[in-house]
């Protein structure tokens, strides 16, 4: 499996500018929220005071037109003035107030390009490296400043063949299927669950994609990572495992070569439920106890005696 960042973002700038402050540490952990980069903010406040004050302007011209259609509303109960002239008071004042509502609109832009003079952090996560420095010139969503990527929690993505996706979705119905990750280096493996199963089987490889999600507390999985991933299905119990490399076959079917009395063999049929990379399931054919040859089956017939070692630690394994 490789490992994979739950969230990972790059920053871009949403306004032109140029940058007067860095707040932050390469490689460093950040909090939602936390200001990472600062743009010199003068030329969006200047803008935001111009704004605000045709908006007063406008404003007044508006109340002004208002009052005045008002006044020609009631002239025009007294039959003082025509009703054309009503009308166009009424047009000035709708006209005035659209004015209005379009500085308003225009005085929201200008508080949120003042806003994007500080780049926060959208998340919780762990910074890269930064592309720019103090004094940069950026263009508004071109410029690369740094990437975040959430590590806690983090995620592990691999693929199994399609053989076992049966098997698969019927553990995740009842509960998330436990997942372990081995990671190079560490005697001690990880501990996840699967929280996701692709919704198609991948043609060109007849496998299915997986993500598992770990914790990561302890950050002893990093994104891009290579891992040996385990998952389990399900425990079954009572039943008899042989290491997969003593378990031959022959036209009759699966057979092992089981030590007796006097380290005599024999060639003894078994039936194999289900194997994996290093152990197989035998349903039948085995009893708990029984010793089975697993090296130089090549030399061996039925009878002939051998002389027993215990394997080593590798071997094992």
């Amino acid at each position: 499996g490789t490992v994979e960042s739950v969230a990972s973002v790059v920053l871009k700038p949403q306004i032109a500018g140029v940058i007067v402050d860095i707040r932050f540490e390469e490689g460093a952990d950040v909090r939602a929220g936390d200001p990472l980069v600062l743009f010199d903010a003068r030329p969006y406040e200047a803008a935001l005071h111009s704004i605000e004050a045709e908006l007063a302007r406008d404003t007044a011209l508006a109340d002004d037109a208002k009052r005045a259609a008002g006044q020609i509303e009631e002239a025009l109960q007294k039959s003082a003035v025509s009703k054309r002239s009503a009308e166009q008071a009424h047009a000035a004042f709708a006209a005035a107030d659209a004015t209005v509502r379009r500085d308003q609109a225009a005085l929201e832009t200008a508080r949120l390009n003042l806003d994007y003079c500080t780049v926060r952090a959208p998340f919780d996560g762990r910074t890269g490296k930064l592309s720019v420095r103090r004094g940069s010139v950026v263009k508004a969503n071109e410029t690369e400043l740094v990437t975040v990527s959430r590590i806690v929690p983090i995620r592990v993505a691999f693929a199994v063949p399609q053989a076992h996706l049966t098997e698969i979705r019927k553990a995740a119905a009842d509960a998330p299927p436990i997942v372990r990750a081995e990671v190079p280096g560490s005697e001690v493996p990880v501990e996840g669950t699967l929280t996701f199963i692709d919704n198609a089987v991948d043609t060109t490889s007849g496998t299915i994609g997986l993500l598992a999600t770990f914790a990561n507390q302890d950050r002893s999985l990093w994104p891009g990572q290579y891992v040996q991933v385990l998952l389990r299905t399900g425990v079954e119990r009572g039943v008899v495992i042989v290491p997969s490399r003593a378990v031959q076959r022959s036209q009759k079917g699966d057979f092992v070569f089981v030590v007796g009395k006097d380290n005599a063999v024999e060639m003894r049929l078994i039936t194999v439920k289900r194997t994996s990379a290093d152990s197989a399931v035998v349903s039948q054919g085995l009893s708990p106890g029984d010793v089975v040859v697993t090296d130089g089956q090549l030399r061996l017939v039925p009878g002939a005696r051998v002389d027993p070692r215990q394997p080593s630690a590798e071997a094992s394994r």
